[in-house]
């Protein structure tokens, strides 16, 4: 029997793989994200494929109407006036230059993910009720150190808050994490989003 193997190069299947990832984002999300400059409108429903729904939040039932499957989410505020200069991104609900989008991302359980964001403690307080939940979200939203708690009396519960959804149902992680790199290049990464997909400037 032969000692020898076919060579097979890992970094040029990586590089092939490099290649056809960027070219998706730039053929296929890049101009999906342009098209939604001045879309992202409260209370805005589209069926369009992939669909998109903005919706206000002041409550947690509020996030009732954010379907619990895959997609590509986006919170904007305008507390402390969507942070300024600080937030380059320059996505924000249409009529309300001051709500800005702070985070972006994705998940596999949107409505559930927004909710771990959103509504911390509650969140948090569900999860030790019920310990063999699938959807344990640990790494969560945090401004400036701290936690958001909407259905808490804080200073940044009085602040509008929105989400935008935008629907992938049958899309993996790596589809979904193309998609925020587009989104950043188009709009620049929001302030507190801090994966390293790309750095926050």
């Amino acid at each position: 029997m032969s000692n020898e193997f076919p060579h097979v190069s890992i970094g040029a299947i990586k590089a092939k793989l490099d290649n056809v990832l960027k070219q998706i984002e730039t053929e296929n999300f890049v101009p999906f994200f342009e098209s939604m400059k001045d879309c992202y409108s409260d209370g805005l429903y589209s069926r369009a494929k992939p669909a998109l729904r903005v919706q206000r939040i002041s409550k947690i039932e509020d996030l009732e109407k954010i379907p619990n499957q895959r997609g590509f989410y986006l919170i904007f505020t305008d507390y402390k006036l969507g942070f300024g200069e600080r937030n380059k991104c320059k996505a924000v609900i249409s009529g309300h230059p001051d709500a800005k989008a702070i985070y972006r991302g994705e998940s596999y359980n949107v409505r559930t993910r927004l909710e771990s964001h959103l509504f911390h403690n509650t969140y948090h307080k569900k999860l030790k009720s019920a310990s063999n939940r699938s959807d344990r979200y640990t790494v969560c939203l945090k401004i400036d150190g701290e936690h958001v708690n909407l259905d808490e009396p804080l200073e940044m519960s009085k602040a509008k808050w929105y989400v935008a959804y935008h629907g992938f149902p049958k899309s993996n992680r790596v589809i979904r994490e193309i998609a925020e790199k587009a989104f950043d290049e188009v709009f620049n990464k929001p302030l507190f989003s801090r994966d390293k997909s790309t750095p926050a400037s």
